[in-house]
C-alpha cells in the first residue's frame, strides 16, 4: 500500500527576500506519515520548509519531498499522484492567496505597502478526477473560534464538493500544546470526535482510514431492458411519505425502499428527498455474488442499495427500510464500527447487530429501530400500510391534544417517535425567540413503561431545549430529572437540559448488591427534599474524591456498612433537581453476604428483594433508571 501525505505550510514570495506563510508546522502530518510508515505503508511525504528542516520529526522510513509554494506544491502532487496513491492525505497548510511577484526587492522606504495577490485554485477539488475512486482521500479543514456543529457542516461542504472520504476538523483554539483535538466529518454524515496528542489522533486517524479504506462495495450497471417488478413501489412510497411529513428527509441525506418481488425499489441518490413522489423510486437489483446494483433508470439508486438488500435476504419480515440522521427513537440495539454506507462490512455488522438483540430477547425478527453508530438512524418496517395508520393516527390525537392546551399545531415542526416500526408519539419542535425548543407527547396507549422518559434522555444526549405547556403539568417531572426552567412565556415554560448545566453538583450513590441472597440495600430518605422517598445511600463528592471513594464513603456514614471485599458490576449517571441539581454517578457494588445496616439521620435502610424492589413507592425517577439499569445487567 501506498500513501501520501502533504504537511506543513507554504511560502508564497512577495519579492526576492519576502514571502507570505502561515503558522503551520506541519507536526501532525509527520505524526500521520510515521503512523503509516510504521504499518509498513511506503509514504511519499510532501513537507513544507519549515517541517522538512526537521528531519527529527519524520521517521527515516518515509521519502521527503521538500516544497515552498503553492506551485511547487502543486507540482509535487502532481508527480507524487502518477500512478495514484492508495491514501492521500491533504494535511498541508495551503495559501488560498498568492502574491503577485515582484522583481527584486520591493524597497522599505515607504511608509505603507501594498501587496497584490491572486487567489489560488483549489487542490483538494482536482484531485478526485486525478486520482480515481480507488484512492481514499482524506481533507483537512482547520477554522478558528467556531461551534462544533458549524465546524462538522463545513466538514460535511468539503467532503461533498471534493468528493473525498473523510474530512479531518478541527479549531485552532483547540490545539494547545501537544494536543490536537479534532472531529472526523464522514461522507454519511457522522461526526467521530478525537481527543490526545498529536501522535494519539494521528494514530486513531489511520485506524479508522484504515478500516474504511478495507471495505467492499458494489459495482453500478444501467440496463434499459431491466424488468422493473411493480410489487413493492406503493410500500416504499407510503414509507417516503411518512419521513417527509415527519420532517425525516430533506436534502440529499438518508433514503427509504421496500422490498419487491425482485430486487427493491428505493429512493435516487444525490437528489434533494423532500420534493420526490413514487414515480422518482428507482427499481434495482443486486446481484451479492458478482457485487453489482442494475438498475434500469436514468438516476442511481441509494448509495445504501446493497445493504439494505442484504437485510431483505436476510430477515423476511421486514418488508422496508427507513434510514434518516434526524430522528426520535427508542433503539432496539446500537452498532459499534462506523463502516462505509453502502459496504457489505456496513450490510454484515447490522445482520450482527440484530441476530444480537434477538439472542437477549429484545428482537422478534420483525420491525427494528437500529442506531447506526455516528451516522444516524435506520427503521426496519414489516408494514408500511400499518406504519402509515400509526402516523395519521397519532398525528391527530396530538393536534386534538395540542388544540387543547392552547398550543397552535400550525406553528411546530414534527418529528415521529419510533419504538421499532412502530410510531408511538411525537416531538414537535417550536422555534420561540429564533430558538429550538422541543415538546414530546407520548399516544395514551403507550404510557406507562418508561418509554416518554427515553425520549427525554434522547433530548438531553443531543442538548435540546424542551418547551412544556403550563396546561400540561409536566414541568415537576422535568425539574426531578435535572431539567432547569430557563425562561418563562405566556402558557408555557422553556428548559434546559441537564447535559447543557454548568451549575449541577458532583455527588454518587451506591447500589449495593446482595450476590448470594439476590438483594440490594435501599432505604426512604429522612430529610428534604426527598424526605418518605426510596433511594440509594449517597450524597456530594468532597474535594479529590474519586466517584467509588465518595460512594462507599456516603455508604459508611448512612448505614454503618464498610464492607471488606466488593465487586464494582457498572455505573449508571442520572440527573436530579433543579435547584439544586446534581449529577448523580451511581456504582453498582456486589458484596458477599449482608451486614445489617445501621438507620441514621439520613436514612433507613433495609435489604430488599429483587421482586419486591420494584414495587416500592415512592421513588424518585433516578432511583427507578437506577434500578432498571441494574435489573438489566443481573439478567
Amino acid at each position: 500500500m501506498r500513501a501520501v501525505v502533504t504537511a506543513g505550510g507554504t511560502s508564497e514570495p512577495i519579492d526576492d527576500v519576502r514571502v507570505v506563510t502561515n503558522f503551520s508546522s506541519g507536526r501532525f502530518g509527520a505524526a500521520i506519515a510515521n503512523e503509516l510508515v510504521r504499518r509498513g505503508v511506503a509514504v511519499d511525504l510532501l513537507a513544507g520548509r519549515s517541517l522538512a528542516s526537521h528531519p527529527e520529526w519524520i521517521d527515516p522510513r518515509v521519502r521527503v519531498v521538500r516544497f515552498g509554494s503553492f506551485a511547487e506544491l502543486d507540482a509535487a502532487l502532481t508527480d507524487a499522484t502518477a500512478p495514484a496513491p492508495d491514501l492521500l492525505f491533504m494535511a498541508a497548510a495551503v495559501s488560498d492567496y498568492s502574491p503577485i511577484p515582484h522583481d527584486g526587492k520591493i524597497s522599505s522606504a515607504a511608509e505603507e505597502l501594498t501587496i497584490r495577490m491572486r487567489r489560488n485554485p483549489k487542490l483538494l477539488a482536482r484531485l478526485r478526477d486525478r486520482c480515481g475512486v480507488g484512492t481514499f482521500l482524506v481533507g483537512f479543514k482547520l477554522l478558528s473560534n467556531v461551534s462544533r456543529e458549524e465546524l462538522i457542516a463545513v466538514g460535511r461542504r468539503q467532503i461533498r464538493t471534493a468528493r473525498a472520504n473523510l474530512c479531518v476538523a478541527n479549531d485552532l483554539r483547540d490545539l494547545v500544546g501537544d494536543r490536537h483535538p479534532l472531529v472526523l466529518v464522514t461522507p454519511e454524515g457522522g461526526a467521530l470526535a478525537r481527543e490526545g496528542t498529536k501522535a494519539e489522533v494521528a494514530t486513531a486517524l489511520v485506524d479508522l482510514v484504515l478500516l474504511r479504506h478495507a471495505t467492499t462495495w458494489h459495482r453500478g450497471v444501467r440496463d434499459l431492458g431491466l424488468d422493473e417488478d411493480p410489487h413493492g413501489r406503493e410500500g416504499a412510497a407510503r414509507l417516503l411519505r411518512i419521513a417527509q411529513q415527519g420532517g425525516m428527509l430533506g436534502g440529499l441525506d438518508g433514503n427509504v425502499s421496500h422490498r419487491s418481488g425482485r430486487g427493491l425499489w428505493v429512493t435516487p441518490r444525490q437528489v434533494d428527498k423532500l420534493g420526490l413522489g413514487a414515480d422518482d423510486l428507482v427499481h434495482a437489483v443486486v446481484d451479492p455474488v458478482h457485487r453489482t446494483v442494475t438498475r434500469a433508470a436514468e438516476h442511481k439508486p441509494s448509495i445504501d442499495t446493497p445493504v439494505q438488500d442484504l437485510i431483505y435476504r436476510s430477515f423476511p419480515a421486514v418488508n422496508g427500510l427507513i434510514h434518516v440522521h434526524d430522528a426520535l427513537v427508542l433503539p432496539t440495539a446500537t452498532t459499534t464500527t462506523p463502516w462505509p454506507c453502502g459496504t457489505v462490512e456496513e450490510g454484515l455488522e447490522i445482520g450482527r447487530t440484530l441476530l444480537g438483540a434477538a439472542r437477549e430477547g429484545g428482537w422478534d425478527g420483525a420491525g427494528f429501530a437500529l442506531r447506526l453508530v455516528d451516522h444516524g438512524w435506520l427503521i426496519g418496517v414489516h408494514s408500511a400500510e400499518r406504519l402509515e395508520q400509526d402516523w395519521h393516527e397519532v398525528r391527530d390525537a396530538w393536534r386534538q391534544h395540542l388544540t387543547g392546551v392552547g398550543f397552535d399545531p400550525e406553528l411546530a415542526t414534527l418529528r415521529p417517535i419510533f419504538e421499532r416500526d412502530r410510531i408511538v408519539g411525537l416531538g414537535a419542535c417550536f422555534v420561540i425567540d429564533g430558538q429550538q425548543a422541543w415538546s414530546t407527547w407520548l399516544h395514551p396507549r403507550h404510557r406507562g413503561s418508561g418509554q416518554g422518559e427515553r425520549v427525554v434522555d434522547q433530548l438531553a444526549a443531543e442538548g435540546r431545549s424542551v418547551v412544556a405547556g403550563d396546561a400540561c403539568a409536566v414541568t415537576d417531572w422535568y425539574a426531578e430529572r435535572g431539567w432547569r426552567t430557563e425562561r418563562r412565556l405566556s402558557g408555557a415554560v422553556v428548559l434546559t437540559p441537564p447535559t447543557l448545566r454548568d451549575d449541577l453538583v458532583p455527588a454518587a450513590s451506591v447500589c449495593l448488591i446482595d450476590a448470594l441472597g439476590g438483594r440490594v440495600l435501599i432505604g426512604r430518605r429522612k430529610t428534604r427534599p426527598w424526605e418518605g422517598f426510596w433511594a440509594f445511600p449517597g450524597g456530594k463528592l468532597e474535594p479529590g474524591e474519586s466517584v467509588l471513594q465518595a460512594a462507599l464513603r456516603e455508604l459508611e456514614e448512612e448505614t454503618g456498612i464498610r464492607p471488606a471485599w466488593t465487586e464494582e458490576l457498572g455505573t449508571t449517571e442520572v440527573f436530579v433537581g433543579d435547584r439544586p441539581g446534581y449529577r448523580v454517578t451511581n456504582v453498582r457494588l456486589a458484596i458477599a453476604g449482608a451486614p445489617e445496616p445501621v438507620e441514621s439521620e439520613e436514612i433507613a435502610a433495609r435489604w430488599v428483594s429483587w421482586d419486591e424492589v420494584g414495587e416500592l413507592r415512592p421513588m424518585a425517577a433516578g432511583t427507578r433508571r437506577v434500578l432498571r439499569a441494574a435489573t438489566r445487567a443481573m439478567q
